[in-house]
């Protein structure tokens, strides 16, 4: 695991909101992640209104499209350097 995302609210729409936007905001380059997957649960519509069982995954699955995340040049140049400076404490 490179990460855990955690997000909490007073209600459910309150909190599928906030993951939504913390996962549009949240980058990891270099490793594959399942943010994609993440990202569409989130968005979709039987999710959003709390209508999921144990099931959820093996019915919803084959009905995202996913797509290959390219990667920004520039993006990936900013990251570097805030490791970088985060690294050596600058």
């Amino acid at each position: 695991m490179v990460a855990k995302l955690i997000v909490w609210a007073l209600s459910w729409e309150q909190v599928v909101n906030r993951a939504q936007r913390a996962l549009d905001e949240f980058i990891v380059r270099g490793t594959p992640t399942n943010l994609p997957l993440l990202r569409h649960i989130v968005k979709d519509k039987d999710f959003k209104e709390g209508r999921f069982t144990t099931n959820y995954l093996d019915k919803k699955l084959p009905t995202f499209k996913f797509r290959r995340e390219e990667t920004n040049p520039e993006e990936l140049a900013v990251a570097i350097a805030a490791a970088v400076a985060a690294y050596h404490k600058l």
